[in-house]
């Protein structure tokens, strides 16, 4: 039986009474009540996943095993080398030697204006700011970017919810990602940006 108990201002997942650990080992555990609950919540509906982007338990046990302890430049190092760049012929991503699907457009006419106004992808300033972002981030947001951008296979995309869509439209700009992304169910899109908000957005004393 799953259970929370609180240590001095750090709640910890316990597991039949014993603490829930991470792959590597770690106690799970936040500063956070709301997001111990969260995580608690998740766990009862989905099982532990610790790779599920649609589930917030996923995002701490990167936090805990990588985020937390790595030093913060070999955190920046692959990140940046998988943002997007600008170069003279085109907006150009990589995505671990992919490019970043959000910054290639198809050059249909019924597709392309709505492409554009979605993610920006000639906006050049918009695509040279994203590594500065990058660096500008606490090593909770990092880990946020990190997970989200593995499942949408875009840095871009974390980018644009950070910096660009307010609340109030993030339902629509969800069904605007799977107008373009119709690989991935709408509702699925949705949960993933919600958690990824919900997640890096939730104060923890070791932000």
């Amino acid at each position: 039986m799953l259970s929370i108990i609180n240590r001095d201002g750090e709640f910890y997942l316990l597991d039949e009474g014993e603490p829930l650990l991470t792959p590597k080992g770690t106690p799970v555990s936040t500063t956070s009540q709301i997001l111990a609950h969260r995580m608690l919540e998740d766990i009862r509906r989905h099982g532990i996943d610790e790779s599920c982007p649609s589930c917030v338990v996923g995002y701490q046990f990167a936090y805990l095993d990588h985020f937390a302890t790595v030093p913060r430049e070999e955190i920046l190092a692959p990140m940046l080398k998988s943002v997007p760049s600008v170069d003279t012929a085109r907006p150009r991503g990589t995505w671990a030697g992919e490019k970043d699907w959000t910054l290639h457009c198809p050059m249909a006419a019924d597709r392309f204006q709505d492409w554009m106004r979605t993610f920006l992808a000639l906006d050049r300033e918009h695509i040279a700011s994203i590594g500065a972002w990058l660096r500008s981030l606490s090593r909770v947001w990092l880990c946020a970017v990190s997970v989200l951008a593995k499942a949408m296979r875009s840095y871009n995309i974390p980018f644009l919810l950070a910096t660009k869509v307010p609340a109030p439209r993030l339902r629509p700009w969800a069904g605007a990602v799977h107008r373009h992304c119709t690989f991935m169910d709408e509702t699925e899109i949705l949960e993933r940006f919600r958690i990824f908000r919900f997640f890096a957005q939730t104060p923890q004393r070791f932000v």
